[in-house]
Order: structure tokens, then C-alpha cells, then sequence
């Protein structure tokens, strides 16, 4: 039978368009969030006008938490009562809304929350009395708090976020206590004591408060773990039935990749080479495409502890691996997008000895908001070609603010 050379040619030009669109539009349409300090992003115009201009997610942080959310009353055991009035994070969602930001809500429900420490940070009183209700060890009191505070803040922000992170780090890993089903044990979790289903009733209360935003279970080591990859796949599995519905939208996948200083001692703990790290995103995300849900790289940095000669250059290419990595892997309907944790670098990046304990040279921007190379290789990536918003040409004035 002849072969029809105009049906061949019609099929290959349909094919070659469709190649060119699909690669323009995941680029085009590839939501690049940022998750900010509230105070900074509104008090600080230049900061904000930063994020504005690169971004078009934002994340308030550490700001919708329990601790930083919730209130409770002392004089009644430290009953929950409500979303406390002097949180600031419902000034940060409405801000960044009329900035035209999507705005994605971290983290509901994390085992953390139940920690002592930086009362200072989080809140003197509000640590005290999660630390009391965590001491009484009752199954019911922590069923009641769930059941409460859930639906709570759903309805505090209902209709003003994009997405959320319901749940946040309930699997275990590594040395940590399990139980059968590869959740944190009630020792770790003070959650766990709400039953072994206190997963899906959170992600089902989230849906009945507001169903809008997508719904993300986040958790970290999932691009490095099989074995955690495997426990999560089980998860998804055990709460979105037919019965349930999709209450996990989407995964997300922390990457707090600790990148290596020439002397490192422990090389084994650092960041690989560019092609070494996205071949494990490219397995991750792999793993994980076949759940049907959103994929979302939700906490994305580079960390050196201190500036050398040439990590610029370095981290640089580690960004783009990540980003191409994605890109290459997760088809444009599962894409929930890329999230940078925090925007610029310690102000102790631009000394000559470095940072020392927490702070580290992690991000795209310079402390005082100049672009990094991870910046350009970041837009590369991404097929654009976006101006950053501070140069050596910006006024005086940004430039000072920004320092702040």
C-alpha cells in the first residue's frame, strides 16, 4: 500500500508543533513561588517589590503554623479558642493578593508545633500551653484540638489561598520511631494521638471548611529516600479511596540540599554534582508521577554554610539541575510548581568570615538583593529572560532599604 506522503508530513509539522508548544508553555506557566518573613515582606517596600517582580507565589513562612495561629486560653487549661487576633497573617494573604501573588498556606498540622524552644520567636504563652496539652498525653484533648483548629484557619483564609500544605513531615525516616504504618510514633507526633486516620481527617476537614486550594501533603528526603517515597505511596493510597475522594491533591517535596565547601570532611552529606542531583529529582519525581497528583518542589535551597571562591558559580548549576530536572519529568498537568525557601542570603554572606549556626549563603539573591548567578541560571532554566529587580543602577534609596 502506498505510503501518503501529505498525511506523513501533516502528522510530522503536528508533531514538531506540538514538542515546541509543550516546552514554551512549561516554561510560560510554571508557577515560581517564594516563602518570605511576613514582617519583612510588610514593612520592607523594596523587599516586597522584589518578590513581586519575580514571583508569582507566595508563602507567609512560619506564619500559619499552629503556634504562631492559634490562641488559647490559660485560665481553662489552655483550651484552643480560636486564630489569634494579633497574627499577622491574614494582613500578609490580603497584601499579597492585591500584589496579583497566589498565595500558598504552610503548614497546618506538623508534629513540630509541640516542641519547647524560641519561645522568644513563636510566642512565650502559646508554647507553654502546647506543651501542657502534649504533657497530659490525652488522646481525646489532641482529637478535640484537630478537630477544632482545622477547620478554624480553613475558614479564616477561605477563598484567599491557592494551595496548602494540610500535613507536614508525618512519615518517619531514618532512625527516627515508627510506627506499622511508617508514621512518626505518638512520642514524636502528639498529632498520632488523634487516631490513626488524624491524616485524613485533617485533609477531609480542610476540603469541607474550603475546597478551593489544592491540597499538599509535604514532607522532606522524599528526593532522597526510596524507602520514604514507598511509606508515602502507601499513605496516598490508604486515604484517597473511592469512598474519600482526592483528599491528597498534591505532594510536595522539600529540597534542603547542603551543598560541599572544598574542605568538606563529610563529603557524603553534601549536595552532589549538578548531574548526580538531577538524577535523583529525575528518580523522585518518577516514583511519585504515577500517583496522578500535583508535584510540587516546595522548599527549594542550596546551602553553603560560608562564601569560597567559585560556589557562586557552583550552586549556580546546582539550581538549574533541579529545575531542568523538573521540568523534564513532571508533565505540565502534575506541575504544581517550584517554591525557594526564603529570597536572599544572610546578611553574614558578604563578610569575610562567613556565617556561623543557622544562617547560611542559600538563596538566588545577595543580602542586599543583588541577583547571585543561581539567579540567571535559575531564569535559563526556565526559558526567561527577566531583569532582577536591584542593579549597581538602582537608587541609592532602594539599595540602603534593601540592606534593611
Amino acid at each position: 500500500m502506498p505510503v501518503n506522503r501529505f498525511s506523513m508530513l501533516v502528522a510530522t509539522l503536528a508533531f514538531t508543533a506540538l514538542m515546541v508548544w509543550e516546552g514554551a508553555s512549561a516554561d510560560a506557566s510554571l508557577t515560581l513561588g517564594v516563602a518570605v518573613p511576613v514582617k519583612k515582606f510588610l514593612e520592607n517596600q523594596t523587599f516586597r517589590d522584589c518578590v513581586v517582580h519575580h514571583f508569582n507565589v507566595v508563602v507567609p513562612e512560619n506564619a500559619m503554623k499552629l503556634r504562631k495561629l492559634a490562641e488559647f486560653d490559660k485560665s481553662r487549661e489552655c483550651r484552643f479558642v480560636g486564630i489569634s487576633p494579633e497574627s499577622r497573617a491574614k494582613d500578609f494573604v490580603e497584601t499579597a493578593r492585591r500584589k496579583g501573588l497566589q498565595v500558598h498556606g504552610h503548614a497546618w498540622i506538623w508534629h513540630a508545633d509541640f516542641k519547647d524552644g524560641a519561645r522568644d520567636l513563636w510566642g512565650k504563652e502559646t508554647i507553654e500551653c502546647l506543651q501542657q496539652i502534649k504533657s497530659r498525653q490525652s488522646d481525646e484533648e489532641i482529637a478535640a484540638l484537630l478537630d477544632a483548629y482545622v477547620p478554624a484557619v480553613a475558614s479564616t483564609f477561605r477563598g484567599e489561598l491557592a494551595s496548602v500544605d494540610v500535613v507536614n513531615e508525618a512519615l518517619c525516616g531514618g532512625d527516627e520511631h515508627c510506627d506499622s504504618e511508617g508514621l512518626r510514633s505518638v512520642e514524636q507526633n502528639p498529632w498520632a494521638r488523634a487516631g490513626r486516620q488524624y491524616i485524613a481527617r485533617a485533609f477531609e476537614m480542610a476540603r469541607k471548611a474550603d475546597a478551593r486550594p489544592i491540597r499538599y501533603y509535604n514532607d522532606y528526603d522524599l528526593w532522597t529516600s526510596r524507602a520514604k517515597r514507598c511509606r508515602l505511596k502507601k499513605l496516598v493510597g490508604s486515604i484517597n479511596t473511592k469512598q474519600n475522594g482526592q483528599l491528597i491533591q498534591g505532594i510536595g517535596l522539600q529540597m534542603h540540599i547542603k551543598g560541599c565547601l572544598d574542605n568538606a570532611k563529610k563529603l557524603s552529606k553534601c549536595g552532589k554534582t549538578p548531574t548526580e542531583i538531577a538524577q535523583k529529582v529525575r528518580e523522585a519525581l518518577s516514583d511519585l508521577v504515577g500517583l496522578g497528583l500535583k508535584l510540587r518542589i516546595s522548599e527549594l535551597e542550596i546551602k553553603y554554610p560560608k562564601p569560597f571562591t567559585g560556589y557562586e558559580d557552583r550552586q549556580a548549576k546546582q539550581y538549574a539541575a533541579v529545575i531542568r530536572a523538573y521540568l523534564d519529568t513532571v508533565p505540565e498537568a502534575q506541575r504544581g510548581g517550584i517554591t525557594l525557601w526564603k529570597l536572599r542570603d544572610a546578611e553574614c554572606c558578604g563578610t569575610p568570615n562567613g556565617c556561623t549556626g543557622t544562617q547560611h549563603c542559600s538563596h538566588l539573591f545577595r543580602h542586599n538583593l543583588t541577583a547571585k548567578p543561581a539567579y540567571f541560571a535559575v531564569q535559563k532554566a526556565l526559558g526567561q529572560d527577566k531583569e532582577p529587580c536591584l542593579t549597581a543602577s538602582s537608587t541609592k534609596q532602594k539599595r540602603d532599604e534593601a540592606e534593611k
